[in-house]
């Protein structure tokens, strides 16, 4: 569903306050479009957070192991694969 991304700020704020989590949180951003990515990473690294960008969704199994992410924000509609059969793939791992 869509959704406020001043709302979704605010959440990720509360959560990753430094009294409650001594590390910043890690978010991995898959999206295919450049330009929501970046509006995605720019808001994300202004409150602190760590992010990390995938344009290419089949690439997932490696940047889970790679980065380890706390948190996955990713599209829906994406080519060659959806949001949905991503987040089976993720969920198998």
């Amino acid at each position: 569903q869509p959704f406020e991304f001043s709302t979704l700020i605010e959440k990720i704020d509360a959560l990753t306050s430094k009294d409650q989590h001594p590390n910043p949180y890690r978010v991995l951003i898959v999206e295919d479009s450049q330009t929501q990515a970046n509006i995605l990473k720019k808001n994300l690294e202004s409150a602190g957070i760590i992010t990390h960008l995938l344009e290419t969704p089949l690439e997932i199994n490696n940047v889970l192991k790679n980065f380890q992410p706390d948190i996955i924000l990713m599209d829906l509609y994406m080519p060659n694969c959806s949001g949905s059969e991503l987040a089976r793939i993720i969920r198998q791992q």
